[in-house]
């Protein structure tokens, strides 16, 4: 559970930077000032409530091996292929505890 939460936090962070990433990556030398300009509470509310009401649709959870988890990751993958990157799910085993 713990690295579902890590994974999706991570990728939510991913997502709320894509805009920035061409500003933040232009001047190597540039301060984190285009960075926080580009990740906006708005847009990771945004990411928040669209996560959100996947789990909602989902019996209250996006924990791995759950229709909210699948949901979840291509959720991601589409908001990541819209910014024109090439992301790949990899498939793992996971070994889910009662």
């Amino acid at each position: 559970m713990r690295r579902t939460i890590s994974w999706l936090a991570t990728a939510l962070l991913a997502l709320a930077m894509l805009g920035a990433a061409p500003a933040a990556l232009a001047d190597p030398a540039s301060d984190s000032d285009k960075l926080r300009e580009a990740v906006t509470l708005k847009n990771i509310r945004k990411h928040q409530a669209a996560l959100q009401t996947i789990a909602d649709t989902n019996g209250g959870t996006r924990a791995a091996g759950t229709a909210g988890y699948d949901q979840s990751v291509d959720y991601v993958v589409k908001k990541l292929r819209g910014r024109r990157l090439q992301p790949t799910a990899v498939p793992v085993q996971l070994r889910l505890l009662p």
